[in-house]
């Protein structure tokens, strides 16, 4: 998807993610793709987990 808005001429390509469906192959083909920005999007719970 990102080589098709590269090659339609979109100039400014972005991501957002919290990654968690990444898997090594995903983060290979990201690395390759012409995205200019990827954000990686963390947020932890209000109340903290039992242990």
């Amino acid at each position: 998807m990102f080589d098709y808005a590269h090659q339609a001429g979109v100039n400014y390509i972005v991501m957002n993610t919290n990654g968690t469906l990444l898997n090594e192959k995903m983060i290979s083909q990201i690395i390759e793709s012409p995205l200019n920005i990827i954000d990686f999007l963390l947020m932890g719970h209000q109340k903290p987990l039992k242990k």
